[in-house]
């Protein structure tokens, strides 16, 4: 039984770093489409860099 029970506390410290890591990576995915699509948008419409200046 102690064993079965620091083999659940084992997982689920592995599952909450695995959580938190694919949190960061969807937060970063997430910025970098934004940045993406803000690049993508100067470069059609240049007339907007004096708008983010």
């Amino acid at each position: 039984m102690n064993s079965e029970k620091i083999d659940l506390v084992e997982a689920v410290h592995k599952a909450r770093a695995r959580s938190t890591r694919l949190l960061e990576e969807q937060g970063i995915s997430t910025l970098a489409l934004i940045l993406s699509k803000t690049l993508a948008d100067v470069i059609d419409n240049p007339e907007k860099i004096d708008a983010l200046i």
